[in-house]
C-alpha cells in the first residue's frame, strides 16, 4: 500500500511537471506568435506610411511645379504691365518735356522782355536817386553851415559867458579876500577851526576869537573859489557861492544871516578848536 501511495504521487507529481512544462510551451508559442504578428503589422504598418509619404512627397512636388508655374506666369504678366507702364511714362515723359521746353521758350520770352523793362525802370530810378542825392546833399551842406554856424555862435556865446563867470567869480573871490582877517601869528585868544567844505575838502586855519563869522565866511568863500576855480560849471559854482552856509559840525546850528556874520567868534560860541561845515542853504 505504501508503494502504491508513493508511485501513485510520484505519478502525479510527474503529470503536473507535464503539464506546467506544456503550459510553459504553449505560452512561449503564443509569445512567440504575437510577437511574430506585431512585427508583421509593423511592417505592414511602415510600408503603408512609406506608400503615404512618397505619395504626399509626389503631390507636394507636383504642387510646388504648379505654383512655380503660376509663379513664373504671374512673373511675366507684371515684367509685360510694367512694360506698358515704362513705354506710357516714356511718352508721358517725352511729351511733357516737349510742353516744358515750349513753356520753357516762352518764358524766356517773358523774362527777357521784363527785364528790359526792369532795366528801364531801374535807369529811370537811378536817374531820379541821382537827382534826389544832389538834392540832399545841397541840402545837407547848407544844414552843416546854418548848424556850424550856430555851433559858432553858441561857441563864441559860450566864451563870453564863460569869461563873464570868470570875471564875477573873480570880483566875488577879490572881495572874500578883502574880508578875510589875517591869521594871527600868536597863540593868545585863538580859536583852531576845521572846515569841511561840500567837496569834501577839509581846511584848517587859525582866528582870533574877535574875528567875526563874516570872516570865517569869507576864507571857506576864497578857499572853495581855489577849490571851483577850473570847474567848467560856472553856473553853479556862482549859486554855491551865494548859499553857502556856515554849520556847526556837533549841534548843526547855522551861522547865517547879517546878526550872525557881525558876531565875533567869541560871541557866537566858538573857541579852542572847532569844527564847522559849510553847507549850500537849499
Amino acid at each position: 500500500d505504501l508503494g502504491l501511495e508513493s508511485a501513485t504521487a510520484e505519478s502525479l507529481k510527474a503529470a503536473k511537471r507535464h503539464e506546467a512544462d506544456s503550459y510553459q510551451r504553449t505560452l512561449a508559442a503564443s509569445k512567440a506568435e504575437r510577437k511574430r504578428i506585431e512585427e508583421r503589422q509593423d511592417r505592414q504598418l511602415k510600408a503603408a506610411m512609406s506608400s503615404s509619404l512618397v505619395q504626399a512627397e509626389q503631390r507636394a512636388q507636383r504642387r510646388l511645379q504648379d505654383d512655380e508655374e503660376a509663379a513664373r506666369q504671374a512673373s511675366l504678366a507684371e515684367f509685360e504691365e510694367i512694360e506698358r507702364q515704362l513705354q506710357a511714362e516714356d511718352r508721358a515723359k517725352a511729351q511733357a518735356e516737349s510742353q516744358a521746353a515750349a513753356a520753357l521758350r516762352q518764358q524766356q520770352e517773358l523774362e527777357y522782355q521784363r527785364s528790359l523793362e526792369e532795366d528801364r525802370r531801374k535807369e529811370e530810378e537811378r536817374l531820379q536817386a541821382e537827382q534826389l542825392k544832389a538834392e540832399e546833399e545841397r541840402k545837407a551842406r547848407e544844414e552843416a553851415q546854418r548848424l556850424q554856424a550856430e555851433a559858432e555862435e553858441a561857441q563864441r556865446a559860450a566864451q563870453a559867458e564863460a569869461q563873464q563867470s570868470e570875471r564875477r567869480l573873480a570880483e566875488l573871490l577879490a572881495k572874500a579876500e578883502a574880508a578875510l582877517p589875517p591869521e594871527p601869528t600868536d597863540s593868545k585868544d585863538v580859536c583852531v577851526l576845521m572846515i569841511q567844505v561840500p567837496s569834501g575838502e577839509r581846511l584848517k586855519r587859525k582866528f582870533s576869537v574877535q574875528d567875526t563869522v563874516a570872516g570865517v565866511q569869507a576864507y571857506a568863500r576864497v578857499e572853495i573859489g581855489k577849490l571851483l576855480s577850473d570847474v567848467e560849471a560856472e553856473a553853479e559854482n556862482q549859486t554855491l557861492w551865494k548859499n553857502l552856509v556856515l554849520n556847526d559840525f556837533l549841534i548843526k546850528r547855522p551861522f547865517e544871516g547879517e546878526l550872525e556874520a557881525t558876531k565875533t567868534l567869541k560871541d557866537a560860541g566858538i573857541s579852542g578848536m572847532e569844527k564847522l561845515v559849510v553847507e549850500e542853504r537849499l
